[in-house]
C-alpha cells in the first residue's frame, strides 16, 4: 500500500467515528505487520493535509465596503455560518464595495453587496 493510500484509510476512519487514538495505534500496528513502519512519518503527513484541506472548506471570509459594516450584517452573517456550519475568519474591507457585504468560503459564496444590485439594473438597462 501506498502512504495515500493508508492515510485515505485513517481519515476516513476518523471521519467515520473513531477515537483518533484508536485509529493512529491501528495504523502503527498495521504498518508493522506490513513491514512499512518506515511509512508512519508520511502518513501522519498526509493525514494532517487532509484535514487541513476539510478546515479550509469550513471557513469563511466577509468582505465589506467599510469595517463598521461587519458588525451592522452580523445577524445575516450568522445566518449564513451556521446555515453551512462554517466559521468566520476574516473580515476584509474591499474598496470596490460600495456597500453590503459578500460572504466566501470554499465551497459557497453569497453576494449580497450593493454592487451587484447596481451591475445587474445597469444590465437591464443597457440590455433593453
Amino acid at each position: 500500500m501506498t502512504t495515500k493510500v493508508y492515510g485515505e484509510a485513517v481519515y476516513g476512519a476518523i471521519t467515520n467515528g473513531m477515537a483518533v487514538p484508536n485509529a493512529l495505534s491501528n495504523l502503527t500496528a498495521i504498518l508493522e505487520k506490513y513491514g512499512h513502519s518506515s511509512l508512519r512519518g508520511q502518513v501522519l503527513r498526509d493525514l494532517l493535509a487532509r484535514f487541513e484541506k476539510d478546515e479550509e472548506k469550513l471557513t469563511v471570509t466577509v468582505r465589506v465596503s467599510q469595517t463598521q459594516d461587519a458588525e451592522k450584517f452580523a445577524k445575516e452573517i450568522a445566518m449564513f455560518t451556521d446555515k453551512y456550519h462554517l466559521r468566520e475568519t476574516a473580515v476584509k474591507v474591499d474598496e470596490t464595495l460600495i456597500g453590503g457585504y459578500i460572504l466566501e468560503s470554499t465551497e459557497h459564496r453569497l453576494d449580497a453587496s450593493h454592487k451587484k444590485s447596481l451591475a445587474t439594473i445597469y444590465q437591464n438597462v443597457t440590455n433593453d
